[in-house]
């Protein structure tokens, strides 16, 4: 089960505990109720715009339907006592376009992060960051709005075809990675055919940071 699936489940949960028909939980959020069972289904993008008015018009806490083990009350739940909130620190190579690229955002203040979305990563609470996207360079996987999970990659080798994005001072390219013969590229996902080499070991060059994308959510202005 995808994060889409988990957060559209506990939806309809939500909803048929309160008594609410699609049709009226779309009506007090100004959507359809074809779109709300849409969500249910998790065959809807997620924008985050919504989901905050869907938790206002189910009277839960944001981070309630983002797990279903959470208690769906609203209410502050403390920080201490939300294990699958990730307090994510400033890092330094995003940190230094944070004004024109990226807006850096706390998970624990901001959102939730689901256990599924970082399963995979050892130590997530010193490696995962949350951001927003300021700019449009990074059309057209990554959207002014956007907001976007990335895990910082420590070492190399990763899977073939990984999205990854790369820091380098103030500098940011979007690509996917490839490596044959011991040379390794990150090629650019748009039409202009460029691509960077990467070091075989990341620690040898201290102004890369590179770090793939974990997961975007849609973010309407």
């Amino acid at each position: 089960m995808n994060i889409s699936e988990i957060i559209g489940r506990k939806i309809r949960i939500i909803r048929k505990s309160k008594r609410l028909s699609s049709e009226k939980l779309g009506e007090a959020v100004g959507i359809e109720g074809s779109y709300v069972r849409q969500i249910e289904t998790g065959k809807r993008k997620l924008n985050l715009i919504i989901l905050e008015r869907l938790a206002s018009a189910l009277e839960v806490n944001i981070a309630a339907l983002f797990d279903p083990q959470l208690p769906v009350e609203k209410k502050d739940i403390p920080a201490e006592e939300r294990l699958d909130l990730i307090n994510l620190p400033v890092f330094e190579g995003v940190n230094q376009v944070s004004g024109s690229i990226f807006e850096e955002r706390s998970a624990v203040d901001y959102l939730p992060v689901s256990q599924v979305l970082v399963s995979s990563i050892p130590n997530p609470k010193e490696t995962a960051v949350w951001v927003k996207v300021n700019d449009e360079s990074m059309l057209p996987l990554l959207n002014r709005g956007d907001l976007v999970l990335l895990n910082r990659i420590s070492s190399l080798p990763v899977p073939d075809g990984t999205p990854l994005l790369a820091v380098m001072n103030e500098d940011i390219f979007l690509g996917r990675i490839y490596s044959n013969k011991g040379i390794v590229l990150l090629a650019s996902m748009d039409l202009s055919g460029q691509s960077i080499m990467l070091p075989n070991n990341l620690e040898e060059d201290q102004s890369l940071s590179l770090f793939q994308i974990l997961w975007k959510m849609q973010k309407l202005s």
